[in-house]
């Protein structure tokens, strides 16, 4: 992908931004026919030269519409912390006066402003457009559609103009603003631009206010059925359990072992330490649950793979539902990154979202992943395996768990690729 196309593009879309601040699409429109109109005019033509008079004298008066400037204003947004992806969600904007010298009349218009939507020339020469193979050698030579799709992409959705009840003589305005996240991962806005709007809607004449503030979109949530996991010998229900070392009473005596600095006097035990000639302490379990991991194959390269979008969209789906039934996996693993579940954490299931919502790839094979049976062979008894490409080698991976004695369900996207029978829980999302 040549340079100089990247920096075509990247002044171009500057160029653009400046156009949509100074001009509305209907006003881009009356621009254009009057300029046309005026490389076709001809005195004798009474028609056309009475359409340019027209459009001349609404873009004057337009123009004369804005004199003035706007106040100073400070802006406060009460963004959420995290929100789900395609969901849309309300919060609300604050606008202060900071200095003006006449009230403002007229409507105001709010716009947010995407953090640097655009992308760095690395990554656009290396990530492809999905589907990019199937256009024609020219598209694919200039990387057109493959820039707009990672401006989109970056940007998180769209951002919709919202008008601003004003309140007379107030200098303090609260309204609600919306947004639809069109991505997971945090969606930052660097500011906001606030504009008014000529008499006949042609220009706009604004401010833009710099105000940081982000949040985290989690993968799309949509309603997951487990019963059919119950019944086919997957989920939590297991009956395997491991030990875990506890003290206090109520918890069985698992041995006797040597007493080491750091160790309770309330465990030793002295019959035995006068026996031996040396302090014996007691060493306690307690039998719980062994639970379940989740498993994210991100064995593949690339940013925005539509499949690994909507397999981190099912796991989540997943993860929200076995929230329902108090059932949260005890480890969920990405590749071969392990996170452990918080137990004392206020909202655990929160973490564990976040931690899908900033899943990438990996090039590490799923064959060379030591960490998943290891983890699995001390402390798991159910396996959720979430894949994006079904083939032999997955089939190998799971089929090996499953000899160990360990209920896997298997989830994946796109065509099972392997021609081995089922033996295990398996669904495609």
């Amino acid at each position: 992908m040549k340079k100089k196309n990247f920096d075509w593009y990247l002044r171009t879309y500057r160029f653009n931004e400046k156009i949509d601040r100074k001009f509305t699409n209907f006003g881009k429109f009356v621009c254009i026919i009057a300029v046309v109109l005026l490389l076709f005019i001809n005195i004798r033509t009474s028609n056309l030269f009475l359409m340019f008079s027209i459009a001349s004298a609404m873009i004057l008066a337009d123009l004369l519409s804005l004199i003035g400037k706007l106040p100073k204003l400070g802006m406060t947004r009460y963004l959420p912390e995290n929100c789900s992806n395609r969901k849309r969600f309300n919060y609300n904007v604050t606008l202060s006066v900071i200095e003006s010298r006449k009230p403002i009349r007229g409507r105001l218009y709010f716009q947010e402003i995407a953090a640097n939507p655009t992308p760095s020339f690395e990554v656009f020469d290396t990530t492809p457009e999905p589907g990019e193979e199937k256009r024609n050698r020219f598209d694919r030579m200039m990387g057109y559609y493959r820039w707009k799709w990672l401006i989109q992409k970056n940007r998180g959705g769209d951002y919709p103009e919202v008008e601003i009840g004003l309140k007379q003589d107030s200098q303090i305005q609260t309204f609600s603003a919306n947004f639809t996240p069109a991505r997971r991962g945090r969606i930052g806005f660097s500011g906001a631009y606030i504009y008014k709007k000529g008499i006949f809607g042609i220009f706009k004449k604004g401010i833009i206010i710099e105000n940081y503030s982000s949040f985290v979109a989690f993968p799309e949530i949509f309603p997951f059925d487990t019963g059919s996991i119950l019944q086919s010998g997957g989920g939590t229900g297991g009956e395997k359990s491991r030990e875990t070392p506890e003290t206090g009473s109520g918890f069985e005596l698992k041995s006797l072992r040597d007493f080491m600095p750091g160790d309770s006097l309330r465990n030793i035990h002295w019959k035995s330490s006068a026996k031996s000639g040396t302090l014996k302490t007691k060493e306690f379990y307690k039998e719980v649950d062994a639970g379940s991991v989740l498993f994210i194959d991100n064995s593949f390269s690339g940013r925005y793979l539509d499949g690994f979008e909507q397999l981190l969209s099912g796991a989540a789906s997943l993860l929200c539902r076995l929230d329902q039934e108090d059932r949260l996996p005890q480890t969920v693993m990405i590749g071969e990154e392990v996170f452990e579940t918080p137990e004392n954490a206020p909202k655990p299931l929160n973490e564990l979202l976040n931690l899908l919502a900033f899943a990438e790839g990996s090039q590490t094979k799923i064959d060379n992943n030591v960490k998943l049976n290891e983890i699995l062979s001390k402390s798991s008894s159910n396996l959720f395996f979430f894949t994006p490409v079904y083939d032999d080698a997955r089939y190998t991976a799971a089929e090996r768990i499953a000899a160990a004695g360990i209920a896997v369900s298997l989830f994946y996207t796109g065509a099972r690729l392997t021609g081995k029978g089922q033996i295990f829980y398996e669904k495609r999302l």
